[in-house]
């Protein structure tokens, strides 16, 4: 498997706050695992530790019960990275039952190989620590040789290895003040029963410790390369699960305005409905605009009077008498008025311009004379 060029750098504090916290989410779990697998252990311990052929045994009681609770540990944290636990117990210890033998060489070669380097300059031992820290998770989960999981942990590893020393470190110091606190309550008595029982309580809390960092190391170190996995981060990166670093601001949606121009108008918002001020409620209707006053009426101004100029008053006159109605359509024209009547009451003589029934008379000729008058035409003197 490839490994990126530039792994990201995990978080000593986010690997910690990572075990302890799956630790309590699932005490009963682990708890119950430790003491399957540690309660024979401590009972071999406690009976066989007066002879050293005992204690051989016992040593490799320990060991394989170790190294069994440890890759069961690292199928739990594989199993719950959903945010539950879907397999039984029987199930995360029949997981790692094909590959227990091969666990056993791993942690045995691992061993040997850090206790040559204490021996020699006590610093190769610890390089040697940091880089194989992982290969039981390796040997659990991708299952390949012996020797291909120590190469495998030490590919994961790198880039991180200060960071990997710093978890040991701290799990180790919380391991020694375990051991104290439990080596002073063993040293109250010399019974079998309270070895047997201080021994296994140990195991039970301390063994989970270690198993739960080592695994949480594998998958965080798997993640730091590039590779995925788990479905969802383990957030044990410095910065974060991003990995740190400056995150270059996303671009704007539209490009910014010339220098010297003026900024683009935009309409201002719409009132909403709920910062409007809200009427204020009345039991009846609101009134209605008052009607305008009335102004007082002016009598209207006389047919003859100018509108502009105000006529003076005067003293009422007469009524006009009616006019007779006009004549229908084609009767005669009424006759021109009668001169004066004579001294009998009979009317005059018709006016002048009319004949003796009234009719009119034709236009004079030239020289005023009419036919039929006094004077007789010419040629009749």
């Amino acid at each position: 498997m490839s490994t990126s060029a530039a792994a990201r750098r995990i978080d000593i504090g986010g690997v910690l706050s990572k075990a302890f916290d799956t630790y309590g989410k699932y005490l009963s779990t682990l708890v119950l695992g430790a003491l399957v697998v540690f309660v024979p252990v401590a009972l071999i311990a406690a009976l066989l530790s007066s002879s050293v052929f005992g204690s051989l045994i016992a040593a490799v009681a320990s060991i394989i019960g170790t190294t069994w609770y440890s890759g069961m540990v690292v199928r739990t944290v594989q199993d719950v990275q959903d945010g539950r636990l879907d397999s039984t117990l029987g199930e995360l210890f029949g997981s790692v039952t094909p590959v227990l033998g091969q666990l056993i060489l791993v942690g045995l070669v691992a061993g040997i190989g850090i206790a040559i380097g204490f021996v020699l300059l006590i610093v190769p031992g610890l390089i040697l620590l940091a880089i194989w820290a992982v290969a039981a998770p390796v040997v659990v989960v991708e299952r390949p040789g012996v020797f291909a999981a120590l190469s495998r942990s030490g590919a994961l590893t790198k880039g991180n290895r200060w960071q990997v020393f710093g978890v040991i470190v701290v799990i180790f110091a919380v391991v020694v003040v375990v051991g104290i606190v439990f080596g002073a309550i063993s040293a109250i008595g010399d019974s079998v029963v309270l070895s047997f029982l201080v021994q296994l309580a140990m195991n039970v809390l301390i063994a989970p410790i270690w198993a739960l960092a080592a695994a949480i190391l594998y998958f965080a170190l798997r993640e730091a390369q590039g590779e995925q996995a788990l479905p969802g981060s383990m957030e044990v990166f410095a910065g974060g699960a991003d990995g740190g670093g400056f995150t270059p601001p996303a671009p704007p949606d539209s490009a910014p305005p010339a220098p010297g121009s003026p900024p683009a108008w935009s309409p201002p918002d719409a009132p909403s409905a709920s910062s409007m001020p809200e009427a204020p409620s009345s039991p009846q209707a609101a009134p209605s605009s008052p009607p305008a006053a009335p102004s007082p009426a002016s009598p209207a101004p006389p047919a003859s009077a100018s509108p502009s100029t105000p006529e003076a008053p005067s003293a009422p006159s007469a009524p006009e008498a009616p006019s007779a109605p006009a004549s229908p359509e084609g009767s005669p024209p009424d006759p021109p008025p009668a001169s004066a009547a004579d001294a009998f009451g009979n009317p005059g003589a018709p006016a002048s311009g009319a004949d003796a029934f009234g009719n009119p008379l034709p236009p004079s000729p030239p020289g005023g004379r009419r036919p039929g008058g006094s004077v007789p035409p010419p040629g009749m003197d």
